[in-house]
C-alpha cells in the first residue's frame, strides 16, 4: 500500500501506513536542532491525531549537525515540552558508519526515553512493532 504524505517540508517528510502503526520519517537535510524540533512537533502533532506513539526516523545519509550541548537540550527539556512521552518508541536509521547521532541516543536512553539507533532498516521496524 502506498504511504499518504502527512507532511512535506523541505527538509523531511512524514508518512504513515496502515500497516505499520508508526509515523515515518524521512530526511533530506542534515539533522539540526531546529530541523529535528520541527519534525518531532510535526510527528508529535500527527501521531496524536492517528493515536500512535511509534516512531520511525529515516535519517541515511543526512549526519547531525547538533552539538552535545544541543542534544542534552533537546533530549532533557524540549521531548517535554514537546509532549514526547516515555513510553514512546522511537528509532532511527542512520549509515553504518555515522557516528554522528550517537551522543542523542545516549541522552535518549539516560533520560528515561525508549530512542534506538538502527543501520538495519529490518530490524529498526521490528524493534517498533508492538507484537
Amino acid at each position: 500500500m502506498a504511504k499518504p504524505v502527512l507532511m512535506n517540508s523541505m527538509s523531511y517528510e512524514l508518512n504513515v501506513t496502515e500497516d505499520q502503526p508508526w509515523i515515518y520519517a524521512r530526511v533530506y537535510d542534515p539533522v539540526t536542532k531546529t530541523l529535528l524540533l520541527d519534525l518531532l512537533a510535526d510527528a508529535l502533532r500527527r501521531a496524536r491525531e492517528l493515536g500512535v506513539s511509534r516512531y520511525l526516523i529515516d535519517a541515511r545519509g543526512v549526519p547531525s549537525m547538533k552539538t552535545t550541548i544541543e542534544d542534552y537540550d533537546i533530549v532533557n527539556y524540549r521531548l517535554k515540552e514537546l509532549g514526547f512521552e516515555r513510553r514512546s518508541k522511537a528509532a532511527m536509521i542512520v549509515d553504518p558508519e555515522d557516528k554522528t547521532h550517537n551522543f542523542f541516543e545516549i541522552c535518549s536512553m539516560n533520560a528515561g526515553y525508549n530512542w534506538q539507533i538502527f543501520t538495519d532498516a529490518d530490524l529498526a521496524s521490528q524493534w517498533l512493532n508492538p507484537s
